[in-house]
């Protein structure tokens, strides 16, 4: 990914950098996840678990960032909507 800057030359972002920008909630709840081991939405039923041992912090980052996108819409009732909610936690 790539971003111009204000001079005009183009500067190289990570993923990590990318994800590095998270709300005092969000990055709360990553880092109970990754202390506990306890995925934070049990409410999706997934059937495997991810396990944080096998998972850099941008990929639990990530996971916990389509997790909660999906539970809101099961939540409000509307995950009928995309077909990803339905099968990205499975």
């Amino acid at each position: 990914m790539e971003s111009a800057s204000s001079d005009g030359e183009h500067q190289t972002n990570s993923p990590e950098q990318s994800m590095g920008r998270l709300t005092p909630g969000t990055e709360e709840t990553v880092n109970t996840w990754q202390s506990t081991g306890v995925f934070p939405y049990p409410e999706l039923n997934v059937q495997h678990h991810p396990q944080v041992d096998d998972l850099s912090m941008s990929e639990m980052q990530l996971i916990h960032h389509i997790s909660s996108l999906s539970n809101a819409l099961i939540t409000k009732g509307v995950s009928e909507l995309t077909i990803w909610t339905y099968l990205t936690p499975r």
